[in-house]
């Protein structure tokens, strides 16, 4: 049996002991619970199945309740990602993701809301006293069965032609624990294998691929039937072969009201990007400006 997981701490706890070249910290801000998790060496990635690179997790409240109040609590989470991003320089946003599957949306619909600023030239910008404006693009390039081509070729050819000081990847994740769904983000500098929670892992999207840091966050909308069935009844990992089937395994489980954590999920990544992006504007100015 296969158990999938997208998400750092899980993967670390559910080995149920301390691995060397493992370090985790945590903290509390504003009753944001913050985990940080850092891969050192290639031993202990393997262990976890992870890449080395730190990996932060951020426990919020259920994404399918208002958002209005999360304003604070974007700026929060847009300052634990600052010190992986460069300083200045244009940023690629892409939100990857099959925008005709809802649990799989969550990357498409945020790079909807994503403040795109690289279009708009100086001199317009300096008349509206916006001089401060970081340049930001943003795609969404789909997936292979939809254009034929990798997603890693798609982000690799723009940034050739761009030329970016980084790109921020936003995805959908799988998690272990159903407690998770559209509870949790997590955000890593370590890049990304799309499809990889779901058994569908393309190419990979890092820096040694790309040749810029690439920053990946997102949302669990998903969880195995298999996770969810030791959870539940407290079998033991080795012993739920013998009580689910073959094809049960293969199964995956979302929310019930997946479009609603979708919906308001992508808006609240949106918010935490826009406000890493662009530190001088409040959330009300960057709507308008999208208006």
């Amino acid at each position: 049996m296969i158990f999938r997981t997208d998400i750092a701490i899980e993967a670390n706890n559910g080995l149920n002991t301390k691995i060397d070249g493992v370090i985790v910290k945590n903290k509390t801000i504003d009753n944001l619970d913050i985990t940080k998790v850092k891969v050192k060496t290639k031993e202990a990635g393997d262990k976890l199945n992870k890449p080395i690179g730190n990996y932060i997790t951020i426990e919020v409240p259920i994404l399918t309740e208002s958002i209005e109040s999360f304003e604070s609590k974007a700026e929060i989470i847009s300052g634990e990602i600052s010190c992986m991003i460069p300083k200045k320089g244009p940023v690629l946003v892409t939100g990857l993701g099959n925008s005709d599957i809802t649990a799989d949306n969550l990357g498409p619909m945020t790079a909807s809301n994503i403040l795109a600023t690289r279009h708009i030239s100086k001199n317009i910008t300096n008349i509206l006293g916006l001089d401060t404006l970081r340049s930001v693009c943003v795609i969404s390039p789909g997936v292979l069965a939809q254009t034929g081509i990798e997603v890693a070729e798609i982000i690799h050819s723009l940034i050739q032609s761009i030329k970016p000081c980084c790109t921020i990847i936003v995805d959908a994740f799988a998690c272990s624990d159903i407690k998770r769904l559209g509870r949790t983000i997590q955000i890593s500098d370590s890049g990304i294998s799309p499809g990889s929670g779901v058994l569908n892992s393309r190419s990979k999207i890092d820096k040694e691929t790309m040749g810029i840091p690439v920053i990946s966050i997102g949302v669990p909308t998903v969880v195995d039937t298999v996770s969810v069935f030791q959870k539940i009844f407290n079998v033991e990992k080795s012993d739920i072969k013998n009580y689910i089937s073959v094809n049960t395994d293969h199964m995956i489980i979302t929310a019930r009201e997946i479009d609603l954590l979708i919906k308001k999920g992508a808006k609240f990544l949106a918010m935490i990007i826009n406000s890493l992006l662009h530190k001088n504007l409040t959330n009300a100015e960057i709507e308008y400006l999208m208006s």
